[in-house]
């Protein structure tokens, strides 16, 4: 592997992962990094599963309470699918 120029952030952790930038074309692309960097997310917030959900759960109770968004069952009751 080539060396690679790091940020000076980088310079003081402890560990890296380095995506490269390359994409299926001639530009670079930042779908690899993205990527990387919600795997990262998800397996640091992966210790507490039931945060995230409750977090789900507050948030679209907030949005019923505003009326910013249908309900699950308002939604199944409009396509005519079971409750």
């Amino acid at each position: 592997m080539k060396a690679v120029d790091t940020s000076p952030v980088a310079e003081h952790a402890e560990q890296r992962r380095v995506v490269p930038p390359e994409g299926a074309g001639f530009f670079p692309s930042l779908r690899g990094a993205v990527v990387a960097i919600e795997a990262i997310a998800v397996e640091l917030a992966s210790p507490d599963r039931d945060r995230p959900n409750k977090n789900s759960a507050a948030s679209e109770q907030t949005w019923d309470q505003i009326r910013i968004r249908h309900s699950r069952q308002a939604l199944k009751k409009a396509l005519g699918e079971p409750a």
